[in-house]
């Protein structure tokens, strides 16, 4: 299962959930109800992800990263290959592109139409298209890919008529990466993304949950939930727990540090071992 997500596609992974502030509310995001705890200094946060020497790539997330107000001063304290950034692009006033780009190896919006007023409804706060037109245009500038992250919904990306005026609207905004996913841990406004793309496997958990096409000249990447956290698919005969739990781990706003997320418990589609914490190294 090499394209699959848990079966450690991406190799050993440290996210670092840095604030649990968002001017968003989005129906589906798996951390409306998570885990909140109170937030350690960014020094402590640093130190513990450097400490982790085999986890050389860290994905940044939140709530909203580009709230917190010590987001500079972590990156340039992280000493790791790769740092990656997903926000929902409305926030980006609050640093100086030019300052933070050295340390940034991409960014993924998280964009979910390409009517403005649609996207904002969905992401519940207020995303400038013009403004963010230009931050993507200032951080690819300064040499950090930007690519969207876009939900199949009901409210939005539900056909492939509007999958195309998508990858369209992504040309018009300087994107050349999009990834398409298909809604996890919730069923309302559920699409099937083999509705929508050409030749996609039926089976994710078997045959790889992470596709990647070229559509319209833009790199498309298509990632189908499976059974084990979507409840409109049946659960795989195959299925076990989430395969990458030892190569991902996730540090909280508190410094805490866990195999996986802590899904609540009305998240869970299928009854699973709780996360374990990190035993660190005094």
């Amino acid at each position: 299962m090499v394209n699959n997500q848990c079966a450690g596609i991406y190799g050993k992974c440290l996210n670092i959930k840095i604030t649990n502030d968002c001017p968003g509310n989005c129906y589906f995001c798996i951390e409306r109800d998570g885990y909140k705890p109170s937030m350690a200094s960014v020094e402590t946060i640093f130190r513990k992800a450097n400490a982790l020497d085999d986890y050389q790539t860290v994905l940044i997330l939140g709530g909203e990263p580009f709230t917190y107000p010590h987001l500079p001063e972590l990156l340039k304290g992280l000493k790791k290959r790769e740092v990656y950034i997903t926000t929902n692009g409305g926030s980006f006033s609050h640093i100086n592109v030019t300052e933070v780009s050295p340390y940034i190896t991409g960014i993924n919006i998280s964009i979910h139409s390409f009517s403005e007023e649609e996207n904002n409804k969905i992401l519940q706060t207020q995303v400038s298209f013009e403004a963010l037109k230009r931050y993507i245009n200032d951080f690819q500038s300064n040499g950090v890919p930007v690519r969207f992250n876009t939900i199949l919904l009901e409210a939005g990306i539900n056909t492939k008529e509007k999958m195309h005026k998508m990858l369209e609207f992504a040309k018009h905004m300087g994107i050349k990466w999009v990834r398409f996913s298909e809604l996890q841990f919730e069923s309302k406004g559920f699409v099937y993304a083999q509705n929508i793309f050409d030749g996609i496997h039926k089976n994710p958990y078997v045959e790889g949950c992470n596709q990647n096409f070229v559509i319209d000249g833009i790199n498309v990447t298509v990632r189908q939930s499976c059974g084990i956290v979507s409840r409109m698919k049946p659960f795989p005969k195959e299925g076990k727990q989430r395969q990458n739990q030892a190569d991902s781990l996730v540090m909280y706003p508190n410094g805490e540090i866990y195999h996986g997320w802590i899904v609540p418990q009305n998240y869970r589609i299928h009854q699973t071992e709780p996360c374990e914490k990190v035993i660190e190294n005094k």
